[in-house]
């Protein structure tokens, strides 16, 4: 049977090509190769991958990357000493900062979140308003309202039919 033909075949001739099928494999392989234009053609394909890669020389690369590189970073000017002393500072004191900003922040919105009111006097609590004076509905949300109003009872009215329609003892 023609490895091409069945599932990881290539892997097979692949294995030919690097001289991994030995023995009565091996022969039978070749017997085939000489039946299989297929075959034959990948085998030769696979063998020219495998001489362009053995021919195949890698640029050289420069070997004194690493001096060079060195010698760069010694000419650099340095920094500042007020830079450097501020950076110090800032990984020092600043961290412990935030974060203690960030956890009084976290405990001042839990505690607005978990008590909404604010006392007023020692028995009743009184919600917090934004604003003292009344707020005017305008005539886009009252008529919005009255929209919702009227689909709701649209709904309340199909929903007893579905129920109607359900039950044959109720429609008569």
């Amino acid at each position: 049977m023609c490895p091409k033909a069945i599932r990881g075949g290539e892997a097979t001739l692949v294995a030919f090509v690097a001289g991994k099928v030995r023995g009565p494999d091996g022969a039978r392989l070749r017997a085939h190769l000489e039946d299989c234009e297929r075959c034959r053609d990948y085998v030769e394909g696979q063998r020219a991958i495998w001489q362009l890669l053995d021919d195949w020389q890698p640029e050289l690369q420069n070997t004194n990357f690493n001096s060079d590189f060195a010698s760069r970073l010694a000419h650099l000017p340095p920094e500042p000493w007020f830079v450097e002393i501020g950076r110090l500072v800032a990984a020092r004191m600043l961290k412990p900062a935030f974060t203690f900003s960030a956890i009084a922040a976290v405990l001042a919105v839990s505690v607005y979140v978990r008590n909404p009111f604010v006392a007023s006097g020692h028995t009743q609590f009184v919600p917090r308003t934004v604003a003292s004076a009344p707020r005017v509905i305008s005539p886009v949300e009252a008529e919005q309202v009255d929209r919702a109003i009227d689909d709701m009872q649209l709904l309340h009215q199909l929903d007893s039919f579905s129920e109607v329609s359900k039950d044959p003892a109720r429609s008569m």
